[in-house]
């Protein structure tokens, strides 16, 4: 390996880096980063798994049943950071049951069967 390749190596971990800080943050979990999951709650759990899903940069984001087994408070740290996504005009997909939460975050909202799919900010 070449010292340039090393350094090319060495710059796009600081750029990933500072990715994963800007994500982190966006969910409202920078004063948490080094904690380990057994040390954050539901709602902060369910925040990690939203900031890894981001870390990807992708088209649509899914969630499945994103506040099921969240108390009321924690339910509402999850409904912050997906209503902060839609304002970032972030496409997402989420099936849920919960109505309340539906009428929250939703932009449209489909009955099928019992479920309810939501789709925000398609665009496509």
């Amino acid at each position: 390996m070449s010292e340039k390749t090393i350094e090319e190596i060495t710059n796009r971990m600081n750029e990933i880096g500072l990715e994963v800080e800007e994500v982190i943050d966006k969910v409202g979990l920078k004063d948490r980063k080094d904690n380990f999951p057994s040390q954050l709650s539901g709602g902060e759990q369910q925040r990690v798994a939203i900031s890894r899903a981001l870390i990807l940069n992708p088209k649509i984001l899914c969630f499945d049943e994103p506040t099921s087994a969240l108390d009321p408070s924690l339910k509402n740290e999850v409904v912050k950071v997906i209503n902060d996504l839609k304002k970032q005009k972030q496409t997402m997909i989420i099936i849920t049951h919960d109505m309340e939460f539906a009428d929250s975050v939703a932009d449209k909202i489909n009955n099928s069967k019992q479920e309810y799919v939501l789709i925000q900010n398609a665009k496509i």
